[in-house]
C-alpha cells in the first residue's frame, strides 16, 4: 500500500428481473398476480389472491406455467407434453 486507492470493482449481483432461466421448471404464479406482462417482464397485479388463467389449448383454468415462457399458462397434462416436446430427439 503505497497510497494508491483503486476503486473496488462492483460485485456481480443478479437481480430477479435480469436472471436468464435455462431449462424447464413448472411453477405457480405468485399471489395477487394475473397474466404475465411481456413488455415489463413482470406479473400484472390483481386484487384476487389466486387468479387462475385460461389455457387456450385445453380450456383449463390454472396457475401453473413453465419457466421458459411465463406468459403461457400450462395445466398439469399440457406441461408434461410441453416438457416432452422440448427434450432432445435421440
Amino acid at each position: 500500500k503505497i497510497g494508491i486507492n483503486l476503486p473496488r470493482p462492483p460485485s456481480p449481483v443478479a437481480t430477479r428481473s435480469k436472471r436468464k432461466v435455462v431449462g424447464h421448471e413448472k411453477r405457480k404464479h405468485p399471489i395477487h398476480t394475473g397474466a404475465w406482462d411481456n413488455v415489463k417482464g413482470t406479473w400484472k397485479t390483481t386484487k384476487t389472491d389466486y387468479t387462475k388463467l385460461l389455457f387456450s389449448v385445453c380450456k383449463t383454468k390454472c396457475r401453473t406455467y413453465c419457466t421458459c415462457n411465463p406468459a403461457v399458462p400450462l395445466c398439469e397434462r399440457c406441461y408434461y407434453d410441453h416438457e416432452e416436446e422440448q427434450k432432445p430427439q435421440s
